[in-house]
């Protein structure tokens, strides 16, 4: 028997729906303004959302307590503590909140509702934070289970993963003679100049470049961060800066590739290690200087999590995904791309497969908040830029795209992906997985050449699914015996031995052009 709801509770809903909704109007006239330069009157739009928020709060007071039970730690009383903290918060850092947010845009606030917009975002803030709460505990029990189920083996296997990982790259860096120009030798010198500032103006001041430069820069420092360490111990040089890759931005990705061959059959290393020498470009692209690794790392994470979670679905998991694919944008705004085509193959998992709108619903709450209440201008300003039009010099049309490709997948590994894709939308149990992993990456190469050319560090956009792919496809092909096996070692070994044969190079400098 449903609990009847107090007065007093729903009052108290509609207080929340009408400060929330005070703060969504402010924030929707103020993005329309820096996005498409179009105004709604703030008056009647803050009534609007109040009222409307409000009315909903104390009519669906059942509905939204039971949510809020199952999702967000409901009815337990150390939630007021959260949801104290975040109105303190709000206030407190009223520049992040509110002021940021609405710069530019023309918006006048009235002052006496700018306690209560305030209000509102601190009350948004502390929902979202619950509920991501939840999610993070919600999978604590199966991610405990799989650490207390790690052997000695297991750890030896990481051990030597992670050595075998910082011996080539300190082979590569040590022996190679390479002129590094462009992207790769930009993402090397703000690097450095991050660890300057960070040496001669402290951390404070670190911090706020970092921050800045996701608004300001192409190239922003977010993922250099996690190589200042290295450099303000062992200096500027490029093999520092390489092994620093190498550490922080390879290793996570190997070994989430290993964990996810592990979590399919164990011991899982040779299946991990097939994946690897499956997919030479990530170790390629790592050495060449590229830290965007990081970000297709956090990208694999997440789509691991699908794969991971069956039936229909929960609501706490998808919402962590999302702030994953969150995360890889701010890390990297081109990896909007891939959090874009992962919603349309989430929208068509949901509809064919799961049957539910739990999965869509969660993504879009965990992609959108955090990048909509903390970078309100970077999404308005810099994410819905007409790239289009600003990258019309460089497009090299499309028989560039797939030439890059192929050079860096090798046609052989993309017919062997596209023929275990097929074949896993075959097996009745491994349809959704083989939808989703061929429809994604295809998606994603749709959306991309629709805007502009490839260059080398944008294929890590493929590299989530085709990693996955291919540890899936290889593991039903070992279920099928000795056979198996034999096909997965004639699918690995020509792509994993081909960079290695010594080949005649051009004079032509174009064709070396992406």
């Amino acid at each position: 028997m449903t609990k009847p709801v107090s007065l007093p509770l729903r009052l108290w809903y509609a207080s929340a729906g009408l400060l929330c909704g005070l703060f969504l109007a402010v924030r929707l006239q103020a993005f329309l303004v820096q996005a498409w330069s179009r105004s709604l009157p703030l008056l009647p739009l803050s009534v609007l959302f109040a009222l409307g928020l409000a009315l909903a709060g104390a009519l669906l007071a059942g509905p939204v307590r039971a949510h809020l039970a199952r999702w967000s730690f409901g009815g337990m009383h150390w939630t007021w503590a959260v949801y104290l903290l975040c109105l303190l918060l709000s206030v407190r850092y009223r520049g992040l909140t509110l002021d940021l947010a609405v710069a530019d845009s023309g918006t006048a606030l009235p002052a006496f509702l700018t306690l209560p917009v305030l209000l509102g975002g601190g009350l948004l803030l502390a929902l979202f934070l619950l509920h991501l709460l939840s999610a993070l505990w919600e999978g604590r029990n199966a991610a405990l289970r799989w650490l207390r189920g790690l052997g000695r083996r297991d750890l030896l296997a990481v051990l030597l993963l992670f050595a075998a990982v910082e011996l080539a790259v300190f082979l590569y860096a040590t022996f190679s003679r390479t002129l590094y120009s462009w992207d790769s030798a930009i993402y090397w010198r703000s690097t450095y100049t991050l660890a300057e500032t960070f040496r001669n103006d402290g951390l404070s001041a670190a911090l706020r470049q970092v921050y800045d430069s996701i608004f300001t820069s192409d190239y922003n420092d977010t993922i250099g961060l996690l190589c200042v360490p290295f450099a303000l111990l062992f200096g500027p040089g490029r093999r520092v800066y390489l092994m620093s890759i190498a550490t922080f931005c390879l290793f996570p990705a190997v070994l989430l590739l290993w964990a996810y061959a592990r979590s399919l059959r164990r011991p899982g290393l040779w299946l991990g290690l097939a994946g690897l020498c499956f997919l030479p470009s990530l170790f390629y692209t790592s050495v060449t200087g590229f830290v965007d690794v990081f970000g297709a790392a956090v990208c694999l994470l997440a789509l691991m999590l699908t794969l991971r979670e069956g039936g229909k679905g929960r609501f706490g998991r998808f919402l962590l995904i999302g702030v994953l694919c969150a995360l890889a944008v701010v890390l990297r705004r081109w990896y909007a791309f891939y959090a874009l085509s992962f919603l349309i193959a989430l929208l068509v998992d949901s509809a064919a497969f799961r049957r539910s709108p739990a999965p869509v619903l969660g993504y879009l709450c965990g992609f959108a908040f955090p990048l909509l209440f903390f970078l309100q201008t970077f999404v308005s300003q810099r994410l819905l830029a007409n790239y289009a039009q600003m990258y019309a010099a460089y497009g090299l049309g499309l028989e560039v795209d797939v030439r890059l490709m192929t050079r860096y997948y090798g046609l052989f590994g993309l017919l062997v992906l596209l023929a275990l894709a097929v074949w896993l939308c075959t097996r009745r149990k491994d349809r959704s997985k083989g939808v989703f992993l061929l429809l994604q990456p295809v998606l994603c190469f749709f959306i991309f050449v629709q805007i502009q050319s490839h260059n080398q560090q944008h294929l890590l956009l493929y590299l989530p699914a085709f990693a996955c792919l291919a540890l899936h496809g290889f593991h039903r092909l070992a279920e099928q015996g000795k056979l198996g096996y034999w096909a997965v070692a004639a699918a690995v070994l020509p792509t994993a031995l081909s960079p290695a044969l010594p080949r005649q190079q051009s004079t032509n400098i174009m064709d070396y052009s992406p």
